[in-house]
């Protein structure tokens, strides 16, 4: 029996489980690196459009989403706490709906946690 391949075994999607509404498939992935941040602590998060947070929150949407960031529609980002957010976003070509989950992670930047791929967005959106 071979040993499986280190670079294949490092970037494996785990199913996750999840408990959103609509989810057809979560999961996240063992490889995924915070996004390199320009950003100084203490860390405050800024959605503002323009803001250098939300350019590195759509790098990390981007990672978790294997997109360009051109090919991805935000259609609600929020915040679980201080240092997580989520977003509601989709695929502007398939019209994939998803909810990625971001931490943020001192000195380093955004680092996806999850994906969760979703047959439509909820309701309040």
């Amino acid at each position: 029996m071979s040993k499986p391949n280190l670079k294949e075994e490092s970037s494996k999607k785990i199913e996750i489980e999840t408990k959103e509404p609509n989810a057809i498939n979560s999961f996240k992935m063992n490889d995924w690196k915070p996004t390199s941040t320009k950003q100084k602590e203490p860390h405050h998060t800024n959605f503002g459009e323009d803001s250098i947070d939300r350019q590195e929150m759509q790098t990390a949407f981007s990672t978790a989403l294997n997109l360009d960031t051109k090919q991805i529609e935000e259609w609600w980002l929020d915040s679980y706490d201080t240092t997580s957010i989520y977003g509601y976003l989709s695929n502007k070509e398939t019209n994939q709906f998803y909810k990625v989950s971001l931490k943020w992670i001192k000195n380093e930047g955004w680092l996806p946690e999850s994906v969760i791929e979703l047959s439509k967005l909820p309701e309040h959106i």
